[in-house]
């Protein structure tokens, strides 16, 4: 099958960077204890916090978008396969390793299970993002041939019926809904990356301006936090839909999956410049996956926001809290950008003893199977 040659965008890879910082953000403002009740708040800290995680919590949705939109003409490669699990393995039995090596972690937490999900982090779901990352990459040359042959009409009627499934029903229940995932699942993550598919594959309008996209994005967020606050207003009142509250925070809410979608559309109809930022962004980009893996370890996510006193930011002033919660999220995304770094120049002099036994070869000879 002739697939065109990839070309790196370096808006969308700009964008994943940003899409990285608000993760970051996402986890300190949640692992953090920042996000409280709005309802009786003395100050407007909490409405920030649920404004900052409005703002934030599309990012998962546009790292998947982006994956989708950037694999749907790629071919499949044994290598990335085999890079990311040892990608995901450095981490998780570095992380283990030097943690437990230096007693920096409480005792409880040295004990046969975590060291088996430190092994087997992708298999014990350590990084729920990273499993259904492998799952979806491996099925993903039979879900290609589907996405470039099926047409435009039915790829519609497709998404339409899991968008419905997955998304509206769950958006519009009463209740929570038993067989919802919150969006952590491998049905919503095949949904949205076959969005980022059909976009790559159909194109974008050109009739409608990034600007209109961009207000779109901000629209859903707002709308995000209104749910949220009209829903704590009717527990208060009535003592009702307490289970509720935070529903229009799930990934898998209309309201983030439609402002997801229409940032991804601002940055990819946004005209791309070569010049020295978008050569930065080249990059930094393929080392901000690192940063995930790094601050979410199961020894790391819950301390780093001890080492740098997130938990304390609630008793700040407005402006101060505001300044130190999106330093500390910028202070994790340098830390992790620099450690993944040499993370790469380890692999390459182990990719290099690879080509000196020519197990790339041998690479090579498998993708030439799965892509003919």
């Amino acid at each position: 099958m002739n697939v065109p040659k990839r070309v790196r965008n370096a808006n969308i890879e700009w964008m994943r960077i940003i899409a990285m910082y608000m993760v970051v953000m996402l986890h300190a403002l949640g692992k953090g204890g920042l996000l409280t009740n709005l309802i009786g708040a003395k100050t407007i800290v909490p409405y920030i916090s649920w404004l900052l995680e409005a703002l934030c919590i599309v990012a998962v949705n546009v790292y998947i978008l982006i994956s989708g939109y950037v694999l749907c003409f790629s071919k499949f490669k044994i290598q990335r396969l085999i890079e990311i699990i040892a990608q995901v393995l450095f981490y998780s039995i570095g992380c283990f390793v030097v943690l437990v090596g230096a007693n920096a972690v409480n005792s409880s937490w040295t004990d046969t299970y975590t060291l088996l999900r430190s092994v087997l982090p992708i298999h014990m779901d350590m990084y729920w993002f990273v499993t259904d990352y492998v799952i979806v990459y491996m099925l993903f040359p039979f879900l290609q041939k589907s996405i470039q042959s099926i047409s435009r009409r039915k790829f519609e009627v497709l998404l339409a019926i899991m968008l419905l499934f997955n998304c509206v029903i769950k958006s519009l229940a009463p209740a929570l809904l038993t067989v919802d995932g919150l969006g952590y699942n491998i049905a919503w993550f095949l949904n949205v990356f076959l969005v980022g598919a059909y976009i790559k594959r159909f194109g974008l309008s050109r009739s409608v301006k990034p600007f209109v996209f961009f207000c779109i994005y901000l629209l859903g967020c707002l709308m995000t936090f209104a749910e949220r606050f009209a829903l704590e207003y009717v527990y208060v009142k009535t003592g009702r839909l307490h289970d509720l509250m935070n529903v229009s925070y799930d990934y898998n809410h209309i309201f983030p999956f439609i402002a997801s979608v229409a940032l991804f559309l601002f940055v990819i109809s946004l005209k791309e410049k070569n010049n020295l930022v978008s050569k930065i962004g080249l990059a930094l980009s393929p080392m901000s996956f690192g940063v995930y893996l790094l601050h979410e370890h199961m020894l790391v996510r819950y301390a780093w926001v001890e080492w740098l006193h997130v938990t304390g930011l609630a008793d700040k002033n407005p402006v101060v809290f505001t300044f130190a919660i999106l330093s500390c999220a910028g202070i994790v995304l340098i830390i992790g950008i620099a450690a993944d770094y040499g993370r790469i120049l380890i692999f390459r002099i182990l990719a290099n003893l690879g080509r000196l036994l020519h197990i790339d070869l041998q690479m090579e000879r498998i993708n030439g199977v799965i892509n003919e």
